[in-house]
């Protein structure tokens, strides 16, 4: 069986906010736990699972974590050093993904 390379969805605008705000978290925390971080991931597999199929989720979650750490990397300031963040959407990329 092949498989099919889809393009993930674009996040609309109220996910990009998300997005930030998870980033944000991902590269500055210590790993405690934060209700508003788990909030958002939750809205944003929700606004996910409403556009691909749930086993394509962590997928697309993983890809605009990704195009979001990018696009912050490039800006200067607090994102400037984006190595947290991007360790951890290497793991949901790279690791869970395979799982």
């Amino acid at each position: 069986m092949s498989v099919v390379k889809v393009t993930p969805p674009r996040p609309a605008d109220a996910d990009v906010a998300l997005l930030e705000d998870v980033v944000g978290y991902l590269n500055f925390s210590s790993g405690t736990s934060d209700h508003r971080f788990l909030s958002g991931l939750d809205r944003l597999f929700r606004s996910i699972e409403r556009q691909v199929p749930s086993e394509q989720a962590i997928g697309v979650l993983g890809h605009w974590l990704n195009k979001t750490v990018t696009r912050l990397e490039g800006a200067s300031g607090p994102f400037a050093d984006t190595t947290q963040a991007r360790a951890v959407a290497s793991l949901i990329t790279d690791k869970l993904l395979k799982a």
